[in-house]
């Protein structure tokens, strides 16, 4: 055992209760540290008109401002002395207690390009930044000031770290299970404000016993205390703080690389969830619990043994993650499988990181250098990757570099060394059947790609199976090529690709003559331009004979009259437009204002008088009111409706812009999210008629697609029922701008 020389022992009680004090607050201040997150985003999102991209962009705001509060935790710690530093910290603490509780305007300016991501950031630091900064500061903080006490833990304060892993994790669940259902964002914003509070006291508490150690030290009684020993380590153990080793710029390097995997591979989770499900926090808290949920795990005394089970796993994990598309198996299943991705890759990362941890008086910049990991991975993922890539191919990319983490190049399939040539291309062979399987099963045997796919993946275990010196090479590329390769050929394969803000936008023939455009993972509407007559005919979800048609004849043929319209996709709506009308559309994204108007012709065909709006739909309805006989909400992110155009208020706002007989059309079609309780709670609140027509695509062309109808009108409704529409059903659930869940409405 290591002797240190301390001044003095404090009692097993006084050592118990720091121990739970400094626990304590590093729990809180981790809770508060994540649950303000999710609450900033939801605040944000409506003003960025519900894109997946509000979320990754606001985490690069998060983990840079992370960045800096450790910084700042660096700088003092290692520049103040132990008896000042804490009570300097506290009077820093003080100043943000006058912007609480925590409140965001903001006004984007409708610009496309990466404009949006910039304006997020401002709002973010004006509105922001000082709280979230000092409660930063508190994880690696509260650790240094504990091993500036006399307690015989004080050389590994790392258990602290846990603790605030586990806090983290606890404030994220709270936020979607008691907070979001239970309160308004207003309310959720003074309860932070008191946690804020709270913290405050408990720093302080931390601080008069950092200053009364410093006394004890000043008064020698030389009575010795045992340390742990933390020597002779195992590489991969957790438990153990590691040897002591020099920081140079090679494990500085690494611990940056280990930090910014997980924290990319975390981003490209929770867009691919965001994108095809719904932007709201749930969707966000997941991958980041799970992310949280891997440091814990990591730093602890099961840290060797997680990090083993890992890395025999990530293999098979990853290539199912990036290969399986679960539109077809449900949201449990696509959860499941980012969940999988992001568990893998941070405990093999994380791990890592646990096994290299350094003794406590680089503690700081430890934490300072995974700052920076993280916050580099938000940059590449909100900011780099959407201007370097047409496609969201970073995700194989990071996925790729995660699975090189467990392959070992030289020693995967060491018994395989002595096996004959034919032996070891049948085993090789054998194994590429597994991401063969999955290709298949996502992609199924589509025309033009799944050949290559085969051809190409056969190659290259057959060529990685020749040599021994290749052995883990198959893995290696039978990955690269799963994910890299079908981005290639769906680029090659459109017309045109273009990636902003909002989404990737890929317009492409999904048929012979059937020009579609693609958002994300979901048509966005399609034009047959095999004739004249051909490209004049709406498709998709507005053919005449779904039940957009009949919505159409009921409220959208009387002349002179307006129309409006939140989305644009392709412009199919335009199709029915007579000379006497006027058709405005509400489109948020400058890229698909261009596509509609260049690469497809409904709008330019229109007999009626076509009008663009470039801004989210219900910040331009302001400026309209009792205007449009008929209403159009049919914006989409890929298959995901944004949350704010479908609460309450948003409905109430549809209502102003309608004339008094004017009808509310709504397309509720979704894979993951059965939206009818939601529109039948806004019906009763609202007390207005409301009727659901579901079309199954029968005719060529057609897209299955469900509708809802309202208005006041009782002659458009009793004429649209005899139609077959039908009531709503009497499940209920309403959502507000306030408040919303995600649970109530899963399929």
């Amino acid at each position: 055992m290591d002797t240190t020389l301390v001044r003095s022992e404090p009692t097993q009680a006084a050592g118990t209760g720091i121990v739970v004090l400094f626990t304590a607050t590093s729990f809180l201040t981790a809770s508060l540290l994540f649950l303000v997150q999710p609450m900033v985003g939801r605040m944000v999102l409506p003003a960025f008109g519900g894109s997946p991209q509000v979320w990754t962009t606001s985490m690069l705001f998060f983990q840079t401002a992370l960045l800096v509060g450790y910084g700042y935790t660096h700088l003092t710690t290692t520049r103040l002395q132990r008896r000042t530093q804490p009570w300097l910290h506290l009077v820093v603490a003080l100043l943000p207690v006058l912007l609480l509780p925590i409140a965001l305007t903001v006004a984007p300016s409708g610009r496309g390009g990466i404009a949006p991501s910039l304006e997020l950031l401002a709002a973010l630091a004006i509105g922001v930044a000082a709280p979230f900064i000092l409660i930063a500061t508190s994880g690696p903080l509260v650790q240094r000031w504990f091993s500036w006490t006399d307690h015989p833990r004080a050389n590994d304060p790392y258990f602290l770290y846990a603790a605030g892993n586990i806090g983290s994790a606890a404030g994220l669940l709270a936020y979607p299970f008691l907070l979001e259902p239970a309160f308004s964002i207003e309310v959720q914003s003074r309860i932070w404000a008191a946690g804020y509070v709270a913290a405050l006291v408990l720093l302080t508490s931390c601080a008069w016993m950092v200053r009364r150690s410093a006394r004890r030290l000043e008064h020698p009684t030389l009575a010795p205390v045992e340390r742990p020993e933390t020597s002779g380590t195992h590489a991969h153990a957790p438990e153990a703080v590691g040897v002591e080793q020099p920081l140079d710029a090679r494990r500085a390097v690494r611990w940056v690389g280990l930090a910014f995997v997980p924290s990319s591979l975390m981003l490209a989770a929770t867009t691919t969830l965001s994108t095809d499900i719904a932007a709201v926090p749930l969707l966000w808290i997941a991958p980041l619990g799970t992310y949280l949920l891997t440091f814990t795990v990591a730093f602890s005394v099961r840290g060797p043994r997680a990090y083993r089970i890992a890395s025999f796993l990530a293999p098979a994990v990853i290539l199912a993650a990036i290969t399986i598309r679960p539109l077809a198996f449900g949201v449990a299943l696509a959860v499941a499988l980012q969940i999988g991705l992001v568990l893998v890759g941070g405990l093999v990362a994380h791990g890592r990181l646990a096994a290299d941890r350094p003794e406590p008086g680089l503690l700081t910049r430890f934490y300072l250098l995974l700052a920076v990991g993280g916050a580099l991975g938000g940059l590449f993922n909100s900011i780099i990757a959407p201007l370097l890539f047409p496609t969201v191919i970073e995700y194989g990319i990071i996925a790729f570099v995660t699975l090189a983490l467990v392959l070992d190049w030289s020693d995967l399939v060491p018994r395989t060394a002595s096996w004959s040539l034919p032996r070891r291309i049948t085993a090789q062979l054998l194994v590429a059947t597994i991401p063969l399987g999955f290709f298949m099963i996502g992609h199924g045997f589509l025309a033009g790609i799944a050949p290559w796919i085969v051809i190409a993946l056969l190659a290259a275990f057959v060529i990685a199976s020749l040599s021994p010196s290749a052995r883990g090479g198959a893995i290696g590329i039978t990955a690269a090529l799963i994910a890299f390769l079908p981005h290639a050929v769906l680029v090659l394969d459109s017309e045109s690709v273009e990636r902003t803000f909002f989404g990737v936008h890929r317009v492409t023939y999904v048929e012979d003559d059937l020009l579609g455009l693609m958002h994300g993972t979901t048509l966005h509407g399609t034009q047959n331009t095999s004739s004249e007559e051909a490209r004049r005919s709406p498709m998709s979800y507005y053919h005449p004979e779904q039940p957009f048609g009949d919505i159409i004849r009921a409220a959208g043929s009387t002349p002179d009259s307006t129309i409006g319209v939140l989305g644009l996709g392709v412009g199919g709506i335009a199709a029915y437009g007579q000379a006497t009308q006027t058709m405005v559309f509400h489109e948020i994204d400058p890229a698909v204002v261009d596509i509609a108007w260049n690469q497809f012709s409904f709008l330019g065909d229109s007999a009626a008088d076509i009008q663009v709006i470039l801004g989210d739909g219900r910040l331009t309805l302001a400026d309209v009111r009792g205007t449009y006989s008929l209403l159009v909400m049919d914006a989409f992110t890929s298959d995901a409706v944004p949350v704010h155009l479908l609460t309450v208020e948003a409905m109430r706002e549809y209502l102003d812009a309608i004339t008094a007989d004017g009808v509310i059309a709504v397309n509720i079609s979704n894979r993951y999210l059965d939206l009818r309780p939601i529109m039948s709670a806004a019906v009763e609140e609202l007390a207005i008629d409301g009727a659901l027509l579901s079309g199954d695509g029968e005719p060529d062309g057609a897209t299955p697609s469900t509708w809802v109808a309202l208005s006041a009108n009782a002659a458009i409704m009793d004429e649209l029922r005899a139609s077959g529409w039908a009531d709503l059903p009497p499940e209920q659930q309403l959502w507000t701008d306030q408040r919303s869940s995600l649970f109530s409405v899963l399929r």
